[in-house]
């Protein structure tokens, strides 16, 4: 059974446009031409991949099961023919990574910036989205692979845990609980906090942690959406803040701001690595700037 990949991409195309007519639109087709090609599939297929009688046409189940053999199909056509590409030509085309801006800021850029001065023809696009989306894009195919920080790990996602990241207890110099040895929780419940946005991930995932440590009604000052505003804040004075020590680093050497230690309390989430599930051929260059980023990091 020979199917062409044109086939498999119109029918790709028309189950997720839900309708032949947006799929014409989409593919710069007629719509009879679309009707035809999906006919044709099924012909070779000898199974109907929709049923018709349902507006819109409705994937039948042996259709579910083609429509995910397709996409990974022509994911690794796609990988191939860029393989083949960069045998003849070297390092070079465009590798979409996904991540948050504060990781991208610090983790990424340095790395990414050797990167593309080693190899000139290279172009490397970032997506900054929140950690749901992100999830999202790297199952759709959107991104090549995706670097997060969090407590818990995606479901249908190949994740690879790439390193334990420490949480720090931080305040401007000048507060009263960068003097003390070790904190305890009873200091925690009654200090202003600087947290990120209600209902955003990195402020969901530490009321999980605080929650688990007993600490349910934390005094909220203000709530900032990034963590470089969050840190901005903590600076001012007011109040303290959860951060990732990679973000807080350079400045706690700087002395700019404290770390509290708080005894008997380590917060920790992990940098993880995702990429789609069944993903079995990567070109040289995907591999190239994921190998380095995730060298990088682990090194860090």
């Amino acid at each position: 059974m020979e199917i062409s990949t044109e086939l498999l991409r119109t029918f790709i195309c028309v189950s997720e446009e839900k309708t032949f007519s947006s799929a014409a639109v989409k593919l710069h087709k007629s719509q009879s031409s679309i009707s035809t090609q999906i006919k044709l599939l099924e012909k070779q297929l000898g199974s109907k991949l929709f049923d018709r009688s349902e507006h819109p046409p409705k994937l039948t189940e042996i259709g579910r099961s083609v429509l995910q053999f397709a996409k990974e199909f022509i994911d690794r056509t796609r990988d191939l023919e860029n393989e083949l590409k960069e045998f003849s030509s070297g390092i070079s085309g465009e590798v979409k990574v996904g991540t948050i801006s504060s990781i991208n800021t610090y983790l990424l850029l340095p790395t990414i910036g050797k990167l593309l001065r080693k190899f000139p023809k290279l172009k490397v696009s970032i997506l900054n989205q929140s950690r749901s989306l992100l999830f999202e894009s790297v199952r759709r195919g959107a991104v090549d692979f995706a670097i997060v920080l969090s407590d818990r790990e995606p479901k249908n996602l190949a994740v690879k845990v790439l390193k334990s990241e420490r949480l720090c207890f931080v305040v401007s110099p000048q507060n009263h609980l960068g003097f003390k040895n070790h904190a305890v929780l009873d200091d925690l419940a009654a200090a202003p906090f600087v947290v990120g946005l209600k209902g955003s991930e990195y402020a969901e995932m530490i009321d999980r942690l605080l929650q688990k440590l007993g600490l349910r009604n934390i005094d909220v000052a203000i709530r900032i959406s990034n963590w470089e505003g969050i840190k901005e804040a903590v600076w001012a004075g007011i109040g303290l803040a959860i951060l990732p020590e990679f973000v807080v680093a350079r400045d706690l050497r700087d002395r700019t701001i404290t770390e509290v230690f708080v005894r008997d309390v380590g917060l920790r989430a992990n940098i993880m690595l995702l990429e789609k599930p069944q993903r079995h051929l990567s070109s040289t260059t995907v591999s190239l700037v994921k190998d380095s980023l995730v060298r990088d990091i682990v090194n860090a």
